[in-house]
């Protein structure tokens, strides 16, 4: 079986996380996609930063996103870096309304003028079409533990997901979120099996860690995940 994990939080020690500002404002009002909670964290060592967040449909009308814009200012309101290419996991997936989707992007300082140290605020304008494709979305069973062997710390996911329908599932997509303390978004992630036809009334398990460096700075900050939410997606055919 062959499958591709995503790209899962390879954070350093030295990392900085800021809220949402001005993105999520007014959310009680506006309907369509909505970010309702979100997290940007940076690693200043690689120059590595990572935008996660939870997007609810607050619509009538099935949603997905394409060139959805993340920008990041400085203090005096200058802009520092534009990414144009935030996407759903799976990136093509209709949201159907009242339900929610997450967001997973990683964006790099590849001409190193250190824009992630001088971040003050960000925003995201989400960019909403009626083109992609329907998934069925069950949730799985999901535990996660904290283990430390010769003082090497990582955090453990061990995610059980069953196909109870009578139908083959072809390439499943499975998205992961770690939440901390208050219910608010650490991270989230995914691991998809292309070529897999995950057959009926089957389970697999699937073993997930995030490495020392993110347990540093979830230590750090206070952020060990209380809970973890785990999701299969199969797309739905005709």
């Amino acid at each position: 079986m062959k499958k591709m994990i995503g790209l899962f939080v390879l954070l350093a020690a030295a990392v900085m996380a800021l809220p949402l500002y001005g993105a999520a404002a007014g959310t009680e009002e506006k309907t369509g996609l909505v970010i309702t909670d979100s997290r940007f964290i940076y690693n200043r060592q690689e120059g590595t930063s990572f935008y996660f967040a939870k997007v609810e449909n607050k619509g009538t009308e099935d949603l997905s996103l394409y060139n959805s814009v993340f920008t990041a200012y400085d203090a005096d309101g200058n802009v520092l870096y534009e990414y144009p290419d935030i996407a759903l996991m799976p990136n093509d997936l209709l949201i159907a309304p009242g339900d929610f989707a997450f967001i997973n992007t990683m964006m790099f300082d590849t001409d190193r003028t250190g824009w992630q140290e001088k971040v003050d605020r960000y925003s995201v304008e989400l960019q909403e079409t009626t083109d992609g494709e329907k998934y069925v979305r069950t949730d799985c069973t999901a535990e996660h533990s904290l283990t430390t062997e010769n003082n090497w710390t990582q955090i453990n996911l061990d995610v059980t997901f069953r196909n109870d329908t009578e139908d083959i599932m072809e390439e499943p997509y499975l998205v992961y979120a770690f939440f901390d303390q208050e219910q608010k978004i650490i991270a989230a992630d995914f691991t998809c099996f292309p070529g897999m036809a995950f057959f009926p009334q089957s389970k697999i398990r699937q073993s997930v860690f995030i490495y020392t460096d993110i347990q540093e700075y979830l230590l750090q900050n206070n952020l060990i995940p209380e809970t973890v939410m785990a999701c299969l997606y199969s797309r739905v055919t005709d």
